[in-house]
């Protein structure tokens, strides 16, 4: 599993002796869910997107039925970086350790990898519109716009398959 080392916890919750959510795991999802809760402007009515495997970060939940998937489902694959929560991204991407500025990948790594598994690679549709629309994840970003959220709503349903099997 690639991925930064502080994030490691988040694609290992069942212990495979016991059966049983690793304790890394728990506690990690309480730090997910602290973080998450911290960033109001992602937040919509006191809930926020389940990053679980069947809510890829599509459905907005209460806090504790987030968790409650979280431990029953696992994370979204390769969601190292909480971007659908606030958690910024890297604005340059180099080989090293992670830092204060947060985490580096080797992004001609043949390992680095951000597929999912559903034949779609994430985030260029995005990259795309934040480019024509001069988009900066650095930009403080002051109240509720339900018009960006219905935006990118949809422009996160237009990444998921038509039907099982689409691969275009």
């Amino acid at each position: 599993m690639n991925g930064p080392s502080h994030r490691l916890w988040m694609y290992r919750r069942i212990d495979t002796e016991t059966g049983e959510l690793r304790d890394e795991f728990i506690n990690g999802v309480e730090a997910f869910d602290k973080f998450a809760r911290s960033q109001q402007e992602f937040m919509v009515n006191n809930v926020y997107r389940c990053p679980c495997t069947k809510c890829k970060n599509t459905k907005y939940l209460t806090p504790d039925v987030v968790k409650l998937h979280l431990y029953r489902k696992g994370f979204v694959q390769n969601y190292w970086v909480w971007t659908s929560h606030g958690e910024v991204e890297p604005s340059h991407y180099e080989e090293g350790t992670s830092s204060d500025i947060g985490v580096h990948f080797n992004m001609e790594d043949p390992n680095f990898d951000d597929d999912d598994g559903s034949g779609y690679t994430h985030h260029h549709m995005e990259t795309m519109v934040n480019d024509v629309f001069g988009w900066d994840n650095n930009t403080p970003v002051s109240g509720r716009n339900v018009q960006a959220e219905n935006f990118y709503n949809m422009l996160e349903s237009a990444q998921q398959p038509l039907f099982e099997g689409c691969s275009t």
